[in-house]
């Protein structure tokens, strides 16, 4: 199941959790790199249906907030 369910959403969403995982490390620097990965997914994917919404998820994530 759970390959499969990879085989549907693609690497970006696996991008998109390692991002989390640094996240929750406190290692920003590697989470920031890993967000942007899943902004470059989506756009070198665009017709994968998980795309957009990761992208939009990896970009409000990795907000510095002031």
């Amino acid at each position: 199941l759970a390959l499969g369910l990879a085989m549907v959403l693609g690497n970006g969403y696996a991008i998109y959790k390692m991002a989390w995982v640094y996240i929750n490390l406190q290692q920003d620097r590697e989470a920031v790199s890993q967000f942007v990965q899943v902004i470059q997914y989506a756009a070198n994917n665009p017709d994968a249906r998980i795309a957009r919404p990761l992208a939009r998820q990896a970009r409000s994530a990795s907000e510095v907030p002031t």
